[in-house]
């Protein structure tokens, strides 16, 4: 039981460690998992891949923060921007807005 309790404790202090690192980013800072699972294995001193699942389910599960992929990817200290809708126009859209603006000009010519 006993080493339960002390892989409890471990695994709460890095969750701790971790909110720590974070608290002390800035606003819209980024940093990859990979350097956040050094940081926070140096503080503790564990080895990284021991404590890497434990960093990469508090970055995707927190809420001072979000994760995301790509070039400027990593972990971001904030808020998910919300996605702009982008307007798709179909052929049958573009079709019925042409045949309504010809009727209208006819209606003016006739008059």
């Amino acid at each position: 039981m006993s080493n339960a309790k002390s892989m409890i404790e471990t695994v709460s202090n890095i969750f701790n460690t971790l909110e720590s690192h974070v608290d002390s980013m800035p606003a819209k800072g980024r940093i990859q998992l990979k350097e956040l699972t050094q940081l926070v294995a140096t503080s503790l001193k564990l080895d990284p891949k021991d404590i890497l699942g434990f960093v990469t389910y508090f970055a995707r599960n927190t809420d001072v923060g979000y994760v995301s992929r790509g070039k400027n990817g990593g972990f971001i200290k904030g808020v998910r921007p919300a996605k702009t809708p982008v307007a798709t126009v179909t052929a049958a859209t573009a079709e019925s807005e042409d045949e309504s603006t010809e009727d209208s000009d006819d209606d003016s010519s006739e008059e």
